[in-house]
């Protein structure tokens, strides 16, 4: 329980939250052009093209609309996936320790991350699927009203179930992050280790440990080793592990945006995930099932890319403050 909630758990979804929102702040152009291709509705325009088509026809403005909604949405959602991710990890890591079963290998910690990411993508996509449910209505019906305002409208008038359209498909994209988020810390550790004995020089935090209890040895160890690697090293690998989420998991993606914006019509055109991709595949192809892939491609890593960065350099802030006010009257690190 003292790892579910403790300062070190609640750092990383703050940084994730913010990170994430900052992120999203400087693509969201092209969030919205692919919200747009895989609605099926800019036939085969390119990107570019439908950028500069939104601004000559609406302004420059136009291409943060929703900017709002997706804030909330995507702010909830990283605090949510960021934190429990976190704690399960921490708990695990104690669970471990006092089983004395030591050190997890490689491959066991990389499928473990994994699992722990999938759960956490579980928990996320059952609590904040209803506000990305209103963020798409108003991404396609465009209006001033606000996330929650829509959240209502949607529950009065088709009921509370409507705010779970597409947790099928949300569910099934868990994978997307999950394997986005393990990929990254596989990465990401393989990186520190071969720097680490390229430059023969590891830092020994052990002793630490003597003086201090579980978590705070944790944040110690997150704060020093994580300003091991640079920001733009956080870039490259942020943008590598969307990558591959993404070409893994998109024609889901496309079926889950579709059943969404199928749900606001009075009468459906699609039921089920099942249905939507079969429907894509008889009247598109292939090609329609990696609809908008190239705007999604180029947004996702974008953000995925900016947003770790800001997370790490973040969340490294906020636990050596937490450290300075701990220890500021001790000298634990040299």
């Amino acid at each position: 329980m003292n790892s579910i909630f403790s300062r070190t758990t609640l750092a990383h979804a703050v940084s994730g939250a913010v990170g994430s929102i900052l992120a999203m702040g400087l693509t969201y152009p092209l969030d919205r052009v692919r919200t747009m291709k895989q609605l099926g509705k800019t036939g085969d325009e390119t990107t570019l093209s439908l950028l500069k088509k939104i601004i000559e026809t609406e302004s420059w403005h136009s291409l943060y609309k929703g900017l709002g909604p997706m804030v909330v949405a995507l702010g909830t959602s990283n605090f949510v996936y960021f934190y429990w991710f976190t704690a399960l990890k921490a708990a695990l890591q104690l669970f471990n320790r006092n089983q004395r079963k030591g050190v997890l290998k490689e491959g066991e910690s990389a499928l473990t991350n994994l699992g722990l990411a999938s759960v956490a993508g579980t928990i996320n996509v059952l609590i904040t699927t209803p506000l990305w449910v209103a963020y798409t209505r108003l991404a396609i019906k465009g209006g001033k009203s606000g996330i929650f305002d829509t959240m209502k409208s949607i529950a009065d008038e088709e009921g509370v179930p409507a705010l779970w359209s597409g947790l099928g498909p949300s569910l099934v994209l868990v994978s997307n992050p999950s394997v986005q988020f393990a990929s990254y810390e596989w990465m990401k550790n393989a990186l520190l280790k071969f720097k680490f004995q390229a430059h023969h020089h590891v830092r020994d935090l052990t002793h630490i440990g003597d003086i201090m209890d579980d978590k705070t040895t944790n944040v110690v160890s997150e704060s020093v080793s994580g300003s091991q690697l640079s920001s733009l090293e956080y870039l490259y690998l942020g943008a590598i592990a969307k990558m591959i989420a993404t070409l893994v998991t998109y024609p889901i993606q496309v079926a889950q945006t579709r059943l969404r914006a199928a749900r606001s019509e009075k009468s459906p055109k699609y039921t089920s995930t099942r249905q939507v991709l079969l429907d894509i595949y008889e009247k598109e192809g292939v090609a329609g099932l990696y609809k908008g892939m190239e705007a999604k491609m180029l947004q996702t890593c974008l953000t995925s890319a900016f947003m770790f960065a800001s997370y790490e350099a973040i969340c490294r802030i906020i636990l050596r403050f937490f450290l300075w006010r701990k220890f500021s009257s001790k000298s634990v690190l040299t």
